[in-house]
């Protein structure tokens, strides 16, 4: 999936005032920026994690594992069209 600048600007800033991702330039000179995850921003992927993975299992386990991931793709593929 391709993003443009502003897009994922615009993405980030909600992430970045909740203290969940920070930026940081990546070398003196150089206008490259660098994004990893705050310790409070690891703590919430941990917990979203554990959250989804309930969701997840019910889901294969009512479609089977193999129509599951078919489900997957074909509704991923309707949210990348162009």
């Amino acid at each position: 999936m391709v993003m443009d600048r502003t897009t994922l600007v615009r993405a980030l800033k909600p992430l970045q005032r909740d203290g969940i991702v920070e930026a940081a330039q990546e070398s003196p000179g150089s206008r490259a920026v660098g994004l990893r995850l705050t310790a409070s921003g690891k703590e919430t992927l941990v917990r979203a994690s554990a959250q989804w993975r309930a969701p997840q299992a019910e889901f294969e386990a009512k479609f089977g594992e193999k129509r599951a991931k078919a489900l997957c793709k074909s509704l991923f593929e309707l949210t990348t069209m162009e």
